[in-house]
């Protein structure tokens, strides 16, 4: 699990500083990619991923799931690291897609967690 963090964790820091040093070779005249509302929106994704976890994993997970029981631990840290990736690249097509992507990705993170929640 903690190889699942650790990759997580990487994958944000890189697509952070890929918009930051993107940024820098830009224009002054465009829009910034990365801003207080872009850092704003990926930490409120990565919380939303933990606050997800813990929701999933205080499911009565069934004692017959076997290795389907993984599915409660890596099904939000999955649904995370995918939300993450979504909002990078709306964020590169375009960048008044902003906020209405950083919301989606966080309510997708909670769906996630609460669907495992009631499906166990």
């Amino acid at each position: 699990m903690n190889y699942f963090i650790i990759g997580y964790l990487a994958t944000i820091i890189l697509m952070v500083s890929r918009l930051i040093f993107s940024d820098k070779r830009k224009s002054h005249d465009r829009e910034k990619y990365f801003d207080d509302l872009t850092a704003k929106f990926i930490m409120g994704i990565m919380l939303s991923v933990i606050v997800s976890f813990a929701i999933s994993m205080s499911a009565n997970i069934p004692e017959g799931a076997g290795l389907g029981g993984l599915l409660w631990l890596f099904g939000p840290i999955f649904s995370g690291i995918i939300s993450a990736w979504v909002y990078v690249f709306a964020l590169m097509i375009s960048v008044k897609l902003k906020t209405y992507a950083g919301w989606t990705c966080i309510i997708f993170n909670l769906a996630t967690g609460i669907y495992l929640f009631f499906s166990a």
